[in-house]
């Protein structure tokens, strides 16, 4: 089944934005309060919470005395972000879900944007962000998020998904016709792409805002870090929706992966299987997009390569 866009005005859907969190009592507050500053206000917070040792339901327990439309939850999570999240679209009384991670935060703007595509007739909306990180020898960058081309699951596949998790709205009943979010312990870390790859293959509603109206907080917690179990988990995400791709397209695909994989294998610093995936990843019709940065990146595996034998 897919949506139809149908034009729609002047409505306020109440968003439910869902905050999972663990061990996050020095920065959730800052999450919080950019809801808070929302120039939209038809919305409730519900906080999920892996049962915290460090002071999070103080610091909810302060907030929900003076607004009643937050929420507190506790739930074990064991480990698996999605089931937080799971339990807070079935808690939600939105007809929209808005996602925002316990370290990141919005602009005061964000849900008035995303409001006015709803009313546009749009499922699932999206913008970009800005990457902050604690560390001073990091400059900060704009994560740009990819674009809505039909047919999404053939373009995400092709030239990938890069939709932050804390910028997504997004039709409450979509999320529970596709039977929520993943909670398969292979996808853990990779669950956010695995929900917008089966959304895109459900509807093709899609909305970009092209603007930078939420922050990342990148630090050494974060749980998208690069490591070795990424390999797997990238070749369980992609691979099992090859099945929506014809010939040609499955062998342009596979590229685009053989250069995600070889892009995990550099950031690790395994400069030989980096370099094996990028070769491969030109011999199969990789996209412009990529082309040029994977001779770079060829050359500069080959000569770290080099240097550390």
């Amino acid at each position: 089944m897919k949506w139809n866009k149908i034009l729609k005005k002047n409505l306020k859907p109440k968003i439910s934005v869902i905050i999972p969190s663990y061990l996050h009592a020095h920065l959730i507050s800052r999450a919080i309060d950019s809801v808070l500053n929302q120039t939209y206000t038809n919305w409730e917070i519900i906080v999920v919470d892996n049962f915290s040792d460090d002071g999070t339901n103080l610091i909810l327990k302060k907030y929900m005395s003076q607004n009643h439309n937050i929420a507190f939850y506790r739930i074990k999570n064991n480990g698996i972000i999605a089931k937080s999240r799971n339990y807070g679209i079935r808690k939600a009384n939105g007809d929209f879900i808005a996602f925002l991670d316990a370290d990141d935060w919005w602009t005061d703007d964000k849900l008035a944007n995303s409001v006015n595509a709803i009313n546009n007739g749009f499922d699932f909306i999206y913008h970009n962000a800005k990457v902050i990180s604690p560390k001073k020898n990091i400059f900060n960058q704009k994560l740009f998020s990819s674009k809505p081309k039909s047919p999404l699951i053939i373009n995400f596949l092709i030239h990938g998904v890069t939709i932050p998790n804390s910028s997504v709205v997004v039709r409450k009943s979509v999320l529970e016709d596709i039977n929520y979010i993943s909670e398969e312990t292979k996808l853990i870390g990779v669950e956010d792409q695995h929900t917008w790859l089966r959304i895109s293959i459900y509807t093709d509603s899609f909305c970009k805002i092209d603007k930078i109206l939420g922050f990342y907080w990148s630090d050494e917690f974060n749980n998208s870090k690069p490591s070795s179990k990424l390999y797997d988990k990238f070749i369980y995400l992609h691979t099992q929706f090859y099945q929506h791709l014809s010939a040609k397209e499955t062998i342009r695909a596979e590229a685009f992966l053989n250069y995600k994989l070889g892009r995990v294998a550099f950031q690790i610093g395994d400069y030989s299987r980096a370099l094996n995936h990028y070769l491969k990843s030109i011999k199969s019709n990789l996209t412009h997009k990529y082309l040029y940065k994977a001779f770079i990146f060829i050359i500069i595996s080959f000569y770290k390569k080099i240097k550390i034998f």
